[in-house]
This record gives structure tokens, sequence and C-alpha cells, in this order.
């Protein structure tokens, strides 16, 4: 384990089944932000080997254990890649509760264990902030406008919301109703930077 007097960046994440809207919004706080010292991070993904991790996972219908290896693989190398060192802010599209959210709620992994590893890969990096942009899976899916991939599918869906919202619950996570329109959505979330002085 790391020293946990180790400077850490201050880390935001957003969560939310594909079709959401939390993409757009993590890009609009990029803008808003960008005058600061911030990074953009998606997982899986954001170094070369995530990136090839990503397209992996997206094309081939691999079963979960070796789905949730390789997102923790793609995250340990992220971490050590962005993480480490680094004093700003950290904007992540996805992190850990993605893996217990799908993988756990969605493919029936045990979440414990999930967490568990979690834990393990992620040493003291863990979220400073999170958005939980919750939306009913049919208005998602009707939303995606590309070829759906592997994960996209309503009765999967279903499962990974119903875990996203007890995961809200657990880790008093910022849950905004991703129905509304980008602007109100949009407000709803700088008024909590606000909040906690990551804004003016």
């Amino acid at each position: 384990m790391e020293n946990t007097t180790t400077q850490k960046p201050y880390i935001i994440v957003f969560e939310g089944i594909d079709g959401s809207g939390k993409s757009t919004q993590i890009n609009i706080v990029y803008e808003l932000l960008k005058d600061k010292n911030v990074k953009l991070l998606r997982e899986p993904g954001s170094t070369e080997i995530g990136e090839k991790i990503r397209d992996i996972l997206k094309s081939q219908k691999l079963d979960p254990k070796t789905q949730t290896f390789l997102i923790e693989a793609s995250r340990a190398h992220m971490i050590e890649n962005h993480l480490k060192g680094f004093k700003g802010i950290v904007l992540l599209d996805r992190f850990i509760y993605s893996t217990i959210a799908y993988q756990g709620y969605g493919f029936g992994i045990d979440i414990s264990f999930l967490k568990t590893l979690n834990d393990f890969v992620c040493d003291i990096y863990t979220p400073d902030i999170v958005f939980l942009l919750d939306i009913d899976p049919k208005t998602a899916l009707k939303r995606l406008k590309r070829e759906k991939d592997v994960f996209e599918n309503l009765d999967f869906l279903k499962r990974v919301r119903d875990g996203y919202l007890e995961l809200a619950k657990e880790y008093s996570f910022y849950t905004i109703d991703a129905s509304k329109n980008v602007e109100a959505i949009t407000d709803e979330i700088t008024a909590v930077l606000k909040q906690h002085g990551i804004l003016s």
C-alpha cells in the first residue's frame, strides 16, 4: 500500500448507463474548468493500452470474469500514468462504480469481490465527488444514434441502473434526473461544484 499522506488529485466521477448524457456533461464541465490544472479521462481507456482494452470490450462478447480483469488492468494503468503524482482535478467518465454496476449487478459477479478488487487497484485514488446521471433504460437506448455495443440491451441495463441506484445510496452520490434537458442538468452539476469550491 502507498503512504496515505501522498497527495492525490481531486477526483470527480460521472457515472450512468450509456445514453444518460454523462459524456456530454463531463465535456461541458471540462470546458468550464480548463483554465485550471485539469485532466479529462475515461474508463476503460485514457492510455494506449487502455484504449486497446476498450476496443476489445466494446467489440467482443467476453465472459464477465475476463471483462472484469481487463477493466481493472486498464484502470491500474490509467492510475499509474495519469493520477500518481498529479495534484490537479481529474474528471473521470466512469470509474470503480461502473465495474460494480455492470459486472456485479448486471452480470452477477460477487459485489464484495469487485469492491475488494477496486480497493486493491485504486489504493488512495478514490473519488471526491460522484455524479450519477440516472435515466430510464428505454429512454437511454432511444437516444443512442450509433450501433449498440454488447452491453446495451434493455433487461441488462435495468439491472445496471438498479445497481447504480443502490450504490448511490451507499456512497452518497449526487443523483441527477438525466431525462431533463442538457442545460438543466449542467445547472445542477455546476451548483454542486460551486458548493465544493471547484467553481466560483
